[in-house]
């Protein structure tokens, strides 16, 4: 069942509907069908920001029953990647970089580091986006923040365009904590560069616990600073 649509759905009620006495499982399987009605035709408000022109929940509900299931499952697309990298580069790269996977080789200061050619980009992105985890916090069953690094390390690995790939690995990294933690930034100045270039050393040696530790130290950081305005406040 590749397809799980409205009719897809009102073939197994049917199914289901066959004039017997119900057992307890089709009885819970019904009251699910009644919550898929009501959900159909809910004229309640979208409270968070979405295109389309979808604009109630009963519409964002229908277009989701139109999507292939496997799609809901690996919800992460390249157009994704791709709008962001549009979006941070805009006005710094030129335009017909922006969004572009790179066509070009890499070459680091370290001579031990290889990146891969540019005709395995894409294949290497579908992966990538294949595989990037669930957010929605209900089913996260991850370290929210070893995750984060994990997948930050993993597109900078890929490096898939040009220029920008320590912004968008650092949006992707929000990302992940998303819902669980408040956005975190990788302090630029001099020992924060230093710090952060010997954890995606070490991250590529196999250890992605000292990158995982500058995001928790981040975290630490920012709740500080929020406790602090907070008793600020108070105290005004």
């Amino acid at each position: 069942m590749k397809n799980i649509n409205k009719a897809t759905l009102e073939r197994l009620r049917d199914a289901l509907d066959d004039g017997k006495k119900p057992s307890q499982q089709e009885e819970s399987l019904l009251r699910g069908f009644e919550i898929i009605d009501n959900l159909m035709v809910s004229a309640a408000k979208i409270t968070e920001p979405i295109t389309g022109g979808i604009e109630t929940e009963g519409s964002l509900f229908q277009s989701l029953l139109e999507i292939q299931f496997e799609d809901l499952l690996n919800p992460f697309r390249e157009d994704y990647i791709h709008f962001l990298h549009r979006l941070v580069l805009m006005g710094i790269c030129a335009p017909r970089v922006c969004g572009k996977y790179r066509t070009t080789s890499v070459h680091v200061g370290n001579p031990n580091l290889f990146f891969a050619p540019p005709s395995a980009v894409p294949g290497l992105m579908k992966n990538f986006c294949e595989q990037f985890p669930a957010i929605i916090p209900s089913i996260v069953q991850y370290d929210p923040v070893k995750k984060a690094a994990e997948v930050s390390h993993h597109f900078v690995r890929i490096h898939p365009f040009r220029d920008g790939n320590g912004r968008i690995s650092r949006l992707l990294m929000n990302l992940i904590l998303w819902r669980h933690y408040p956005p975190v930034y990788l302090k630029a100045d001099a020992k924060g560069r230093h710090r952060y270039a010997q954890a995606l050393r070490r991250a590529d040696n196999g250890n992605i616990e000292p990158l995982a530790c500058l995001i928790a130290m981040s975290l630490i950081e920012i709740f500080k600073k929020l406790l602090d305005s907070l008793e600020s406040k108070s105290c005004g």
